[in-house]
């Protein structure tokens, strides 16, 4: 009897314990030890629904946003393109270590900071009126921002760029007709220290060797012509002229003062011959009080005031601040140094065009080098 008591009990106490909510939990903590009921509290373990919550870690399609990595399309293309266009570079030997190891005067140095103020000063034209500026201003890339140019016989002759043009008055010049009077563009003064066979749009400075009986332009080229003879517009039968000086920015910088447009004029005060005019020329400095500056540049204290402020000396420190107008950080140049992001996937899609073989494109053909020219001259429709 007392047994039937003890199941009867013990049946009363699971019964109250399954309504219990507040006293099972504690009580179910010894449920545990009781794994037999922990299996009947399988329903805390179906809140497993909980677990399968997993439809949370199905949310695996946010993972499947990995469309976003799928966009892995677009890497694949861009570095498809990469893989392209350096093969290209490779193959065409580009390499802008070719400029950028080469030792150039820098704008600090004294002969460079003398030429520039040459470079700006109306002293070298014989009107007053123009500076190697007028039509090369570093503010506008080393140009004057106008298809043709305007030298002596400006309207204004402070106003540089857009807005200069020819004031029209015949005893300055006599083919003024109120337009540009320089018959070819401003090429730019930027990088010209990287011209390593000729200056001028026609050529006509050039690095020259001679050839039998004659004198034809010198092959292989040197760094801006350094050491070679340069044949000039003052040469005496095509062949070399001695005063050209020691490179080719140093032999152009002798010719735009006795230009009668550009910078000589047409007054009979420059002179008979180019020569003249720039012995007028080295006059009119020592006049003008730059043989101090001259010396304290060249360190010379002992030459003759025209030898000092010798049209040789003038060209030279023309020429070095010209040479020193270096312009060669930009972003193709980074890119072909490793860097992939620095230009645009459009611009590498360009790049690829103008690099590749004629048919595809073939720019590279006579844009060639770092400084994307073979220096040949080319007569072309345009």
């Amino acid at each position: 009897m007392k047994t039937y008591l003890i199941i009867i009990t013990s049946l009363m106490l699971l019964a109250c314990g399954g309504g219990g909510a507040g006293t099972t939990t504690a009580t179910d903590s010894g449920a545990d030890t009781d794994t037999g009921t922990g299996t009947n509290t399988g329903t805390d373990t179906d809140t497993g629904t909980d677990t399968d919550t997993g439809t949370d870690t199905d949310t695996g399609t946010d993972t499947d946003a990995g469309t976003d990595t799928d966009t892995g399309t677009d890497t694949d293309t861009d570095n498809a393109l990469d893989v392209e266009l350096r093969a290209l570079l490779t193959n065409k030997l580009f390499d802008p270590v070719e400029l950028t190891s080469r030792e150039l005067p820098t704008p600090t140095d004294p002969i460079a900071e003398l030429g520039k103020e040459l470079f700006f000063s109306k002293s070298l034209s014989f009107g007053d009126d123009v500076a190697c500026a007028s039509c090369h201003d570093p503010r506008l890339a080393g140009t004057d921002n106008l298809s043709l140019p305007v030298g002596v016989g400006a309207h204004n002759p402070d106003v540089v760029g857009p807005g200069r043009r020819h004031d029209g008055n015949f005893y300055i010049d006599p083919k003024a007709d109120f337009g540009p009077n320089v018959p070819r563009n401003s090429p730019t003064t930027f990088n010209i220290a990287f011209y390593d066979s000729a200056m001028f749009w026609d050529g006509r400075i050039e690095s020259v060797m001679l050839d039998y009986d004659r004198y034809i332009r010198l092959t292989p080229k040197t760094e801006n012509g350094v050491d070679t003879l340069i044949r000039t517009p003052d040469s005496f039968a095509s062949g070399p002229d001695p005063l050209a000086g020691a490179n080719l920015t140093e032999a152009q910088a002798r010719f735009p003062v006795t230009s009668t447009t550009e910078m000589r004029g047409f007054a009979s005060a420059s002179g008979g011959t180019t020569h003249d005019s720039r012995d007028l020329l080295t006059q009119r400095l020592i006049d003008r009080g730059w043989e101090s500056y001259f010396r304290d540049a060249f360190n010379d204290y002992v030459s003759t005031s025209e030898e000092i402020v010798g049209y040789p000396f003038i060209a030279k420190a023309l020429s070095e601040y010209q040479r020193s107008q270096v312009a060669l950080d930009n972003p193709f140049f980074d890119y072909v140094a490793g860097n992939d992001d620095a230009i645009s996937e459009s611009a590498k899609r360009g790049a690829t065009k103008f690099f590749s073989d004629l048919q595809d494109g073939g720019c590279y053909k006579c844009h060639t080098g770092p400084h994307f020219t073979d220096e040949k001259d080319r007569k072309s429709v345009v």
